[in-house]
């Protein structure tokens, strides 16, 4: 083990003057409340600024979203707000509903739109469509909604054949909302920063001249270099904001507020189940009852299947003692995810490790990356308390499990026990941790696409006269940005004809995945999973597609719901295996005559199936795999941890072991992976259709 204290971090107060230079008075605010610098800088640029996008980069507990919701508070600005999680969304709703009654604006209207709302009320609104209810939703001063949605929006997705133009979604969209946020939006990759891009310049498009313009704020404690390269390329105006800290102060002074407590930071080499084996009696319990009462404590683990053999190992043990265990995953319904923050053990996945408030003083986690360690560290000390009223006693304990030689970079800088403020730290995790692929030039490659389908839709009856001005500016800005051009225009029009599926996932948002399950948990709740997922990792018992559709009508949902995802498979969840199966793809093709230059491309292609030793039913699977066109790319004679390893591809990507009809062997991407690792490779020197295996 090795150890470090971070020390406290005081983040300045907005002075009076700061204040009264933007016109805002004291007795606007609260009883007993004092905005941050930061807060108040946000409200100054969005008042009398000129910056189109602003970023604030305050850390985290610090109060961000506070800062754009200062603006719909104080000058009534309708605003959209966006964040990559709905459990995000649903912890800021709440959030949102208490600042309303502090400052006293309880008229403001807000709803919350994701994909289940939109089900729900068109399920309820007979003969509405899609386009009806969204229209319904819309017509409110404050929108929490995720980028997806919105990006559905901007793709001309929710829109009624023949509509007017006014009647489309961009349109109601511009016209009523002058604000958009952006919340943690570092946690996306280079397609979703050109996709968020695409739809700004729309935006601005639209709006230019008009007394509302939009403005766009990116809240997020570690700005994408990306975003802002790109957004500077695209001629957008951008105004950076940060906090002002210090670090370690003994005491408070009245100019500042205390936003992170102290933590002993203990890290440990190895995988995270080990660990708790290892120290569940001596560090977790120790400290459950040492700290009784006021002891509540947090698990973040990589995996859905890791979270929940967590949840098993600690069931009993804790539950002897007298303390509560509970899981929130990606398989876990809504209610139990509810009840779960009552526990005093809550064991979870990425699902939660984003903005998402936790009163806790114990934190174990593991980390894929640089980023993830520090957003999920950031989950500890921001509160003194439990929440039920038992002080944390200024004593906050993380134990992280990291590869032993990014622990070996830390102890080179940083002696045992070092006292450290959380910026040194956060710098030496981004150094100790390797840069991971960009993918700088999937903006051109595949963005492009993105770029054309706005313009082709703009220019599309009956909508094109109105919108041909809007058209010819963005036509020469999408072309510096993404290079579109005519020869886009030709690609889009011939791979519209020919390989449909490569537009489609190249204008999504996330991305599409080929290999979709139903699953049937614990609580009888039917969701879709990651197939692959689950043949890894989980004991399953095969059920028909029909027998889970029957059931979901039963239980008051539609099986249109569930059939949009395109399910292949549908299983009872029966529990984690302990140790992950080993997956092939089978190919019923013969390439052993393609072009080298074949290799390393996204192509359309179908005949696939799995291999996945000990699962039943794995004839119907195939059945309908080996059916579906599936957008890949195929790399000849790499197997997958090789490939990610020269490509500096990440841990998170996802490639699968194939062997084709005629022996040949390699790694397998699909859908927007496919897309990304085919941008990859054209400028790589790495032989995508190298003929031998590397092992």
């Amino acid at each position: 083990m090795y150890r470090l204290n971070l020390l406290a971090v005081d983040s300045k107060i907005a002075s009076e003057e700061a204040m009264a230079q933007i016109g805002l008075k004291p007795e606007q605010l609260p009883a007993d409340w004092r905005l941050m610098a930061h807060q108040v800088e946000t409200l100054r640029v969005l008042r009398a600024g000129t910056a189109e996008i602003l970023i604030n980069t305050a850390l985290t507990g610090d109060g961000k979203s506070l800062a754009a919701q200062l603006s719909v508070f104080l000058d009534q600005t309708r605003a959209l707000f966006m964040y990559p999680t709905n459990e995000l969304a649903a912890d800021q709703m709440q959030g949102l509903e208490r600042n309303k009654r502090l400052w006293q604006v309880q008229t403001l209207r807000q709803r919350r739109l994701d994909r289940s709302e939109l089900d729900r009320l068109q399920a309820q609104l007979e003969g509405f469509s899609r386009a009806d209810v969204l229209r319904l939703l819309t017509e409110t001063d404050l929108l929490l909604t995720n980028p997806d949605l919105f990006h559905l929006m901007m793709q001309f997705q929710y829109q009624s054949i023949g509509a007017s133009p006014d009647q489309l979604p961009i349109g109601r969209i511009a016209n009523r909302y002058g604000l958009f946020v952006f919340d943690e939006f570092h946690l996306f990759g280079m397609p979703q920063v050109a996709a968020a891009l695409i739809s700004l310049l729309m935006l601005r498009a639209v709006t230019a001249g008009s007394s509302q313009p939009s403005r766009f704020l990116f809240l997020s404690a570690t700005p994408q270099e990306m975003l802002l390269q790109m957004a500077a390329q695209s001629g957008l105006n951008i105004h950076l904001i940060q906090g002002q800290y210090r670090h370690g102060e003994p005491s408070l002074s009245a100019d500042y507020r205390r936003i992170l407590q102290p933590v002993l930071l203990n890290l440990w080499p190895g995988r995270i189940e080990d660990w708790i084996n290892e120290h569940l009696q001596d560090v977790l319990l120790a400290f459950f009852l040492q700290h009784r009462p006021g002891a509540k404590g947090l698990i973040v683990a990589n995996s859905v299947a890791t979270a929940h053999r967590l949840v098993n190992i600690l069931r009993e043990p804790l539950a002897q003692a007298g303390f509560s265990v509970a899981p929130n995953t990606g398989l876990t319904d809504r209610e139990t995810r509810q009840q779960s923050y009552q526990a005093d053990l809550l064991v979870g996945t990425s699902t939660i490790d984003v903005g998402v408030d936790f009163h806790i003083n114990l934190l174990i986690f593991e980390s894929t990356d640089a980023a993830s360690h520090l957003q999920r560290l950031g989950r500890l000390g921001r509160h003194t308390d439990d929440g039920r009223g038992h002080s944390f006693h200024d004593h906050f304990e993380a134990h992280a499990l990291l590869p032993p030689w990014i622990i070996e970079t830390l102890q080179s800088q940083f002696p045992v026990d070092s006292l450290i403020d959380r910026e040194s730290y956060g710098a030496a995790i981004l150094n100790a941790f390797p840069i991971h692929q960009l993918f700088k030039f999937y903006p051109r490659d595949w963005a492009s696409l993105q770029a054309f389908n706005v313009l082709n839709q703009l220019n599309a009856p009956p909508i094109q006269a109105q919108y041909e001005t809007i058209r010819q500016q963005l036509w020469p800005t999408y072309g510096a940005l993404f290079g579109v051009s005519s020869a886009t225009r030709g690609r889009y029009i011939e791979l519209r004809r020919d390989a449909r599926p490569l537009v489609d996932e190249a204008i999504s948002f996330r991305g599409g995945s080929p290999f979709v399950a139903l699953v049937i948990g614990e609580s009888g709740h039917i969701q879709p999973y990651n197939l692959i997922s689950l043949l890894r990792q989980a004991d399953l018992e095969p059920i028909e597609l029909a027998v889970v559709y029957a059931l979901a009508e039963k239980a008051g949902n539609t099986a249109a719901l569930l059939q949009r995802d395109q399910p292949l498979v549908a299983y009872r969840l029966h529990g984690w295996l302990p140790k992950a199966r080993r997956l092939r793809l089978r190919l019923d093709q013969r390439i052993d005559d393609w072009p080298s230059d074949r290799f390393g491309t996204a192509c359309v292609l179908r005949g696939f199936a799995l291999d996945a030793p000990g699962v039943s039913g794995l004839i119907t699977l195939n059945k309908t795999l080996e059916t579906r066109e599936l957008v890949t790319t195929l790399v000849r004679g790499y197997r997958p941890d090789d490939l990610r390893r020269r490509l500096k591809l990440g841990y998170q990507f996802e490639l699968l072991e194939f062997a084709s009809a005629d022996g040949i062997e390699g790694s397998a991407a699909f859908a927007r992976e496919a897309l990304l690792l085919d941008s990859a490779l054209r400028r790589s020197s790495l032989p995508a259709g190298g003929d031998l295996l590397i092992y």
